[in-house]
């Protein structure tokens, strides 16, 4: 595994406790939901980048999710994480 791989995986422990903690708020408002996407649009480039295919799949349904999909689509994708 290449170092910025390395780099990327420590990472991953903050991003889940981040996405965990959004989840929990998810219908609040608007803010969340981008809070959200953002963070899934973030895991789906870097994903990608970094040879981590399924992580990236899993971003991608998240950040294309519809609002009711939502919830579940950032449960498979800490799943994943």
């Amino acid at each position: 595994m290449s170092e910025l791989a390395r780099l990327f995986c420590s990472t991953l422990p903050g991003t889940a406790a981040a996405l965990e903690q959004l989840r929990g708020r998810l219908g609040a408002d608007a803010a969340v939901t981008d809070a959200v996407r953002r963070l899934a649009h973030s895991l789906r480039g870097s994903g990608g980048t970094y040879g981590f295919a399924a992580i990236s799949a899993a971003a991608a349904a998240v950040e294309d999710a519809s609002a009711a999909e939502l919830d579940a689509g950032v449960q498979s994708l800490l799943a994943e994480l």
